[in-house]
């Protein structure tokens, strides 16, 4: 089950993040939601805060733990914490419909914030095939 990790697990995230290669980092502040599997943390993604804005990052699985529904278990757990809250995300073509079930669609890049304009524009200078600027609004 996926739940909110508590900040004397961050250990745990920042070692997910290095086992599959997430070059980000938690920030303070931010709201980390966690799947473990026993004791061992098998998934994570963070709501972090910028610029004023929420934006979902780093949704990371182990490899040998994808397909299994962890991220699904994940975004489950978000969409509760994201209820009445504006949340951008950016994400791989792919992924488009995965974020889709907890209520993000294609953001208009040029309604998007800046900040997220320019990270996507540097994220497609390294992989032309990143995707989308995502938003799910307030309901």
């Amino acid at each position: 089950m996926a739940s909110v990790v508590l900040e004397s697990e961050l250990d745990h995230v920042r070692a997910l993040y290095r086992l599959t290669g997430y070059r980000g980092e938690v920030q303070l502040g931010d709201i980390v939601v966690g799947a473990w599997r026993g004791p061992d943390l098998v998934g994570a993604v963070r709501i972090a805060t910028e610029h004023g804005v929420r934006v979902l990052r780093g949704m990371r699985v182990q490899p040998e733990f994808q397909r299994r529904g962890i991220g699904t278990e994940i975004l489950g757990e978000v969409r509760l914490l994201l209820d009445g809250i504006e949340c951008f995300a950016i994400a791989y073509p792919h992924l488009k419909g995965f974020y889709g079930r907890i209520g993000f669609c294609t953001s208009e890049e040029c309604e998007a914030p800046a900040f997220l304009r320019d990270r996507i524009n540097t994220y497609r200078t390294e992989n032309p095939q990143q995707g989308f600027i995502l938003i799910r609004k307030a309901a």
